[in-house]
């Protein structure tokens, strides 16, 4: 997992570039692999650190760290986004919702943007979560996937 948020990171270079935003991973889980579709999962941390980018305002930060927890691998990514509201957290995997009618006009998108790793993830077996102290504070999005047993056939993208 940890050659995974490399990659990403890589194929996000030029993003994290243009916005000036420090990188920061933290490769701690020394897991060579986990029992899930590496296609499916290299989406779910493009996913991530793509909204991560998106909502991180020039020369904020983004930081990865992949631990161990348990039987679990667990990756957070944690920005210095324009923040989630308290409501929004309750709703932020529904897809087609905003978080606020502005974060919609200033960002723009669909709201599909955590919907599709939510899926992906829970049918891989593992969690997505997201958690915020408000606007203008920091966001932590974090996914945990259970290390070995067999694979999980992937859900749906976007329901069950």
């Amino acid at each position: 997992m940890d050659a995974l948020v490399d990659q990403v990171a890589e194929m996000m270079r030029h993003d994290l570039a243009a916005k000036d935003i420090d990188f920061v991973c933290v490769p701690g889980a020394r897991v060579v692999r986990v029992a899930a579709d590496p296609v499916r999962m290299q989406q779910v941390v493009w996913n991530i650190i793509r909204n991560a980018v998106k909502f991180t305002p020039r020369g904020g930060q983004i930081r990865i760290q992949n631990t161990i927890d348990g039987n679990d691998f667990v990756m957070t990514c944690t920005d210095s986004v324009v923040g989630i509201e308290a409501a929004a957290l309750a709703r932020i995997f529904v897809a087609y919702e905003q978080g606020s009618t502005g974060t919609y006009q200033r960002y723009g998108g669909l709201g599909l943007g955590p919907a599709i790793p939510m899926g992906i993830v829970e049918g891989h077996g593992g969690k997505l979560a997201a958690a915020g102290g408000g606007p203008d504070k920091a966001a932590t999005f974090t996914f945990r996937l259970p290390l070995g047993g067999r694979r999980h056939n992937p859900a749906p993208l976007l329901g069950k």
